[in-house]
């Protein structure tokens, strides 16, 4: 669908449900089985038409046979009433117009001039959702993908902040775990219950943290490097309840390897007090990298108390931040925010710090 016509979709997610986008190629290819839609991977309960006023004939016979067998359809704002092109327009568009109106007065589909999508596909179809919400999360968003160990869910929150949230999933597995793709290991999760048929879950995100969790199948056995903590507040409280007292790293070495047009290396040294983007730098205007910082501050035993966390603030960066703390590599940074804990890496004394970076081909091109 145009742009214009994304933002009604967004109710789908904040009533707990996952969509996706398809063209009238992959409707084409759709075939009806096991009493859903199946086009590729995806398996589709209902099918949304956003503002669109033209369908292909052939199209909407096979959208027809579909929702006469159990799927279902909803118009938004604009009733189909004509094909895309002009071939043989004037007598398909009158077939367009009556196949539509039959499934409207069949209830094969659904008009409504609102952009409610979640609403009818909650209150009127009655389709559970893959994640039951206790109330609207406009922050969430996720992506629920049957593979052949279980069910895997991709989970995002969306704000600058940290938030805590339970969820329910009605799926029969065994209990969840939780992959972390950043460090490559895999958490049990004591604290998710089977109640009532589904599992309750507590997750706690960091601001724009994201969590992938897999519901394995009965009887599939998924091994895991560690457990977290039952209590969901043991994740959060750090960040919430102790006061934050900033250290400021005031200088950095930054070194870059530059590779001419010859193909050539050489070093560029710089010495920076502040970070700035490297087309501000006129010695590193067109540079791709690799490019290496390093700095070091000081901290005295109070500093390393338990009870505080540090976490270490780029700001904002192009494209992806490799941190290293005192030789030990802590996170790679892909997206905002470009922040990362750092405690359990510190230490009293002097503590060196190196971050890896790797622009992007368009900065070289740019230059040449």
């Amino acid at each position: 669908p145009p742009r214009s016509t994304l933002f009604p979709y967004t109710t789908l997610f904040r009533s707990g449900y996952n969509y996706v986008h398809v063209n009238d190629f992959a409707l084409e290819r759709g075939i009806w089985e096991e009493n859903m839609l199946k086009i590729g991977d995806a398996r589709l309960k209902a099918l949304i038409f956003s503002s669109i006023d033209a369908l292909d004939l052939s199209i909407l016979k096979k959208l027809a046979d579909w929702a006469s067998k159990g799927l279902k359809v909803v118009f938004l704002n604009t009733l189909p009433s004509r094909q895309p092109g002009f071939l043989d327009y004037a007598g398909n568009d009158s077939k367009i117009q009556s196949q539509i109106k039959d499934m409207v007065n069949n209830n094969y589909a659904i008009f409504t001039p609102k952009d409610n999508a979640g609403m009818i596909i909650q209150d009127h179809f009655k389709i559970q959702s893959d994640i039951l919400f206790e109330k609207v999360e406009p922050t969430l968003q996720y992506i629920h993908k049957i593979i052949p160990e279980g069910d895997l869910f991709f989970i995002r929150h969306s704000k600058p902040h940290n938030y805590a949230v339970k969820l329910r999933f009605a799926l029969e597995s065994e209990p969840p775990v939780i992959f972390d793709l950043f460090q490559g290991k895999t958490y049990a999760m004591p604290s998710a219950k089977m109640e009532q048929g589904t599992w309750n879950v507590a997750l706690c995100f960091q601001p724009y943290g994201s969590v992938m969790i897999l519901f394995p199948n009965i009887g599939q056995d998924i091994e895991y490097d560690t457990i977290i903590p039952h209590n969901i507040q043991e994740i959060i409280s750090p960040y919430r309840k102790t006061p934050i007292k900033e250290i400021s790293l005031d200088t950095w070495d930054l070194v870059v390897k530059d590779r001419n047009i010859t193909g050539d290396v050489h070093d560029i040294h710089l010495k920076m007090c502040e970070l700035k983007d490297w087309r501000e730098i006129k010695a590193i205007r067109y540079c791709i990298g690799p490019g290496q910082y390093s700095t070091s501050f000081e901290l005295d035993s109070a500093e390393c108390d338990k009870n505080s966390r540090m976490i270490l603030d780029l700001g904002l960066v192009h494209d992806i931040a490799e941190v290293m703390v005192n030789n030990y590599k802590v996170q790679a940074l892909l997206v905002p925010p470009y922040q990362c804990d750092i405690t359990e890496f510190i230490k009293p004394g002097l503590n060196a710090i190196q971050v890896n970076t790797m622009g992007c081909l368009r900065n070289r091109l740019v230059g040449y």
